[in-house]
């Protein structure tokens, strides 16, 4: 039978613990995990407005329960004692045989009531895809307005809403983890219907949608959407990997949103059909899809966006919209603003950034392009619109790249070894700018251009900051080796760089300070490697490292100590990546040195990459390594 414990069997610390995290008001019911889903259920049906349900430690089979799941009372606090990591509510039953349709079933029919609290559970394999509990399976929301906190909503599966789906209600999500959750249609991360709740500090990651809204659906809504971290999250045949909104007017203030996809439209956000959307303090990048690969309008809708940094989005079918793709029907009284914002490399190789297919001219005054010439920036907007006047720097106040570089590095997949040469294909590049800070309010981010000798211009790659104020940015890339048919411009989009199959060098340089550079090796080649021989005479010789290494237009290259061998013939040669002699220099001197201007023979410039200077001198040979960036 289950045995219920009140408030005087719980010590003087958990209440004061517990009082630090979250008000505690009533009676205190504390359920165990001998009690099972059941005594979760039972403490909550005899709860009262103001009382607290109390779970501790373990797993908690709400199958067992009801198919519904765990049904939520009005006005009452439902919370674990240490928090997601340590209590999980799973849909199966104890015998994995069945699962429930939702975790917790929220229906109080009293939008207006925010008293309710379910704060620190981990909330897992809810399965509502059934043809009549086909919305929410982590939680369902109706007619109900909890604060949802502390939570990790993961894999659960549903129609729509498979994290939560939320309808005529104004719940506060808060500081929760929605990722992983998988839908059949709409909003696998959030399904968000007649509603106006408050999402904020959440992270919604990797979730998949079948048609749209990967990450949030926002229907018929005004939702307060602040400080999240919308990422990784896909729609496999629809649009709005990130975001869909329909009919619908949410602010969006100060979010990460960031390596959405979409197969149609819109891979970071879609807006439609007499939608409005306010966008101010965001960082949108990385973002893919086949037509506005950050965002796409449609269907008299609006779009204000301002404050906000913008940048290596792609499209990967329609050339001319990387940042924003503006259809023909859209409101013209108020199409597409964009204002004191960041705007550039979407993408990095030459392309159009906005297509605006209405026959209004868009404003896009007062933004920083990167360019810094009107006719330039112009080039970058197919259809009319109005760039003038444009800023010549960084905007104070706005999201951007951060204010001076200290390091780049490329890293193992946890961060915790520098790495400096690949072997497989493909591979990855793990990378990590070190930097100051240009805000301390919003999570910004920073470019890293990867160059090897099959894309010697480079592609693009945002790094995101780790945390508002860290000044630590990370991101990463593909490595893959070249086919003699590659699309640079496909592979920037995509985050892929092209390395030479037998052996090449990559250069990952900081777009804000392209004098701090980072050199990863592909493979070893075959031809030379830094190697010494020495016998005789020529034991004190000494072939000195080139300086500067890396260089960009000169090197100096230094020998001493050649003693009586300068009878002997002696030569220094250069040798490219794969072992080609591409220039020669004759010594007679006992001590001499040698600039290099990175050219061959020939006196054609050399494209960037690894080259080796090798000294022979009768018995003697020594091998260095140096680095051309151009």
């Amino acid at each position: 039978m289950f045995n219920y414990r009140y408030l005087y069997l719980i010590s003087f610390c958990s209440i004061l613990t517990l009082a630090m995290q979250v008000s505690v008001f009533g009676e205190v019911r504390n359920v165990y995990e001998s009690d099972g889903a059941k005594g979760i259920q039972d403490s909550i049906n005899v709860s009262g407005a103001g009382d607290t349900v109390l779970v501790h430690d373990g797993i908690y089979y709400v199958r067992d329960v009801d198919s519904l799941g765990i049904t939520m009372k009005d006005s009452i606090v439902f919370m674990s004692v240490n928090g997601a990591e340590s209590c999980t509510l799973t849909g199966l039953n104890s015998t994995a045989t069945d699962t429930a349709y939702h975790i917790i079933y929220c229906n109080f029919g009293d939008s207006s009531s925010y008293a309710a609290m379910i704060r620190g559970f981990t909330i897992t394999n809810g399965c509502a895809d059934l043809p009549f509990y086909w919305s929410g399976g982590g939680i369902y929301c109706n007619s109900s307005s909890p604060t949802i906190d502390s939570c990790v909503i993961t894999n659960n599966r549903a129609g729509c809403g498979s994290g939560l789906y939320i309808r005529q209600s104004s719940p506060t999500i808060r500081n929760n983890t929605i990722s992983n959750n998988s839908s059949t249609h709409e909003g696998s991360g959030l399904y968000i219907e007649e509603s106006s709740p408050l999402i904020m500090n959440n992270r919604i990651a990797n979730n998949s949608s079948g048609t749209s809204g990967g990450g949030l659906f926002i229907y018929y809504s005004s939702p307060a959407i602040t400080r999240n971290m919308i990422i990784n999250n896909n729609s496999s045949v629809g649009s709005g990997g990130g975001l869909l909104i329909k009919q619908a007017s949410p602010e969006i203030t100060d979010n990460v949103i960031s390596n959405n996809s979409a197969t149609y439209n819109g891979g970071g956000l879609l807006i439609a059909l007499h939608s409005s959307a306010l966008l101010t303090g965001n960082t949108i990048t990385n973002n893919v899809s086949n037509m506005g690969g950050g965002i796409f309008t449609t269907f008299y809708s609006s779009v204000v966006i301002d404050s906000c940094f913008i940048a290596d989005n792609g499209s990967f079918q329609e050339t001319i919209s990387g940042m924003a793709f503006i259809n023909s029907n859209t409101d013209t009284t108020d199409t597409f603003k964009i204002t004191h914002s960041h705007l550039y490399y979407n993408t990095f190789q030459p392309d159009t950034e906005i297509d605006n297919n209405t026959s209004i001219t868009i404003p896009l005054e007062n933004n920083f392009w990167w360019d810094k010439d009107s006719s330039a920036i112009q080039s970058l907007i197919e259809g009319p619109a109005d760039i003038m006047p444009f800023e010549y720097d960084f905007i104070p106040g706005v999201p951007g790249e951060p204010t001076s570089i200290d390091s780049v590095r490329n890293y193992n997949n946890n961060y915790s070894v520098v790495i400096d040469s690949l072997w497989d294909d493909p591979d990855t590049l793990y990378l990590r700018i070190y930097g100051e800070d240009r805000n301390a309010r919003f999570r910004e981010a920073a470019v890293a251009i990867i160059k090897s000798s099959i894309y010697p211009s480079g592609i693009a790659v945002a790094l995101i900051e780790t945390d508002t104020n860290s000044g630590i940015y990370e991101g990463k890339a593909i490595v893959k080796t070249s086919t003699g048919s590659n699309d640079i411009r496909k592979d920037d989009i995509y985050q892929t760089v092209r390395v030479n199959s037998v052996c090449d060098s990559l250069q990952i340089v900081a777009n804000m300070d392209t004098t701090q550079k980072f050199v990863v090796y592909y493979r070893v080649c075959p031809g030379v490697e830094e190697s010494e021989s020495r016998s005789g005479d020529l034991s004190h010789t000494r072939l000195f490292q080139n300086y500067p290494n890396p260089f960009t237009t000169k090197t100096v290259i230094r020998v001493q100590g050649l003693g009586d061998s300068k009878s002997q013939k002696i030569s220094l040669k250069i040798y490219d990546l794969v072992g080609r002699l591409v220039k020669k220099f004759r010594v007679k001197s006992e001590e001499f040195r040698v600039v290099w201007d990175g050219k061959d023979k020939d006196g054609k410039m050399l494209g960037s990459g690894v080259y080796f200077y090798k000294l022979e001198a009768g018995d003697f040979t020594k091998t260095r390594k140096m680095f051309l960036i151009k």
